[in-house]
């Protein structure tokens, strides 16, 4: 088996990181976004490119909250997108990811839908933000997610037309 080099996913804008209730849902996460070489971060990656978009981004920090069996840290209620960090050039987007939700997530396709919808969740709050970097091209940036998305439709993907050029 070939080694996988995860200092490449340095280079997307978007990154991952979990927060979890127990032990074993972290695993579940990493097990379809980061460790197979087909994992939703790797077709992000090649996709989303962080200097595609110019230099006012560094990154989109998805910050999945895997509910559990320990209640340590506070449970968003829905995605929300953070302000803008000036310092680290970014921004973190908290998701929920209830013990419901985390029954239907069975495979790895589950886990892209979960991710794609909640790019598409991402993109409809930063069209609705007045202040973004000056150099950071959101228009490329949605257009490039919306093609993305559209690797594994939703019915949510219907709500959100191209931005016009």
């Amino acid at each position: 088996m070939k080694k996988i080099d995860y200092r490449k996913l340095d280079q997307s804008i978007i990154w991952f990181s979990a927060i979890e209730g127990y032990a074993r849902d972290c695993e579940f996460f990493s097990e379809y976004t980061i460790k197979a070489p087909d994992g939703i971060a790797w077709k992000i990656l090649k996709k989303l490119p962080r200097e595609k978009y110019g230099t006012g981004v560094e990154s989109i920090l998805f910050m999945l909250y895997i509910e559990g069996d320990v209640d340590w840290f506070k449970m968003p209620k829905k995605p929300s997108l953070g302000p803008f960090g000036k310092k680290s050039k970014g921004w973190r987007f908290k998701i929920p990811l209830s013990i419901n939700r985390q029954k239907e997530i069975t495979t790895q396709k589950d886990m892209e839908v979960f991710i794609f919808d909640n790019i598409i969740e991402l993109i409809t709050i930063l069209k609705k933000r007045k202040n973004t970097p000056e150099d950071f091209n959101l228009d490329l940036f949605v257009n490039d997610c919306i093609a993305l998305t559209q690797v594994c439709p939703t019915e949510r993907d219907k709500r959100i037309p191209l931005v016009k050029k």
